[in-house]
């Protein structure tokens, strides 16, 4: 019987073990570090499968396969509200799955196709949110989020985009609660669903902040 596996979880699988031998300090990486290799890729990618590093399966979803349109989207939201058009600086899009994937390696239940049988800890849905940031945002290159915007278990979406409107820059940095996980679905009905319920709300807040300055 042949079983496989998705690279990032034969890394993690190997990452892990590694993490229980030499410690926390043998193979870490500068935050520069990172910060390079994360400006020098707009793909789709995984910031890092090292359990001790602070960008621990973090995902840039970037627009080769999740929401190509986002700034066309940005651009037609912002006019119809604002009859003007912003200049996108930048829109990033991640997903931090650290947490609940921590918990899979640890209790081993990854699964032979090489999807993941999501083990959540805590509740998925209600009051008790336990989900939290590996790191300080300060230590970390992107996907930090707070806890206080969840609104349960489930990896959360971070956008964080900044925009030159009049003359002025308008930076959102946004936490959204999928329904569901959504590691590895991409081209998913679920992730184009939450995708775009997270880009809404970083757009409806990129526009009060639009408003506040120049109330139409």
């Amino acid at each position: 019987m042949r079983f496989f596996l998705h690279k990032d979880t034969l890394v993690l699988c190997l990452s892990v073990s590694i993490f229980f031998l030499i410690g926390c300090n043998a193979l870490s990486f500068t935050k520069s570090q990172i910060a390079a290799t994360e400006l020098k890729s707009k793909k789709t990618h995984n910031l890092s499968t090292w359990p001790q590093n602070c960008d621990y399966f973090v995902f840039k979803l970037g627009t080769d396969k999740v929401a190509p349109e986002r700034v066309e989207n940005l651009d037609k939201t912002v006019i119809a509200k604002v009859n003007q058009q912003p200049k996108v600086k930048y829109y990033n899009i991640y997903l931090n799955s650290a947490e609940n994937m921590m918990d899979q390696a640890t209790s081993g239940g990854f699964a032979a196709s090489g999807q993941f049988d999501y083990y959540l800890g805590g509740s998925v849905f209600g009051e008790d949110i336990t989900l939290k940031p590996k790191c300080s945002r300060d230590e970390m290159t992107a996907g930090w989020f707070d806890p206080a915007e969840l609104t349960n278990n489930i990896s959360p979406l971070i956008i964080d985009l900044k925009v030159e409107y009049n003359g002025k820059d308008y930076s959102v940095y946004s936490v959204y609660s999928p329904d569901t996980e959504l590691q590895y679905r991409y081209g998913k009905p679920e992730m184009t669903r939450n995708v775009n319920a997270a880009m809404d709300k970083a757009h409806k807040a990129l526009i009060e902040k639009i408003r506040a300055d120049e109330p139409i």
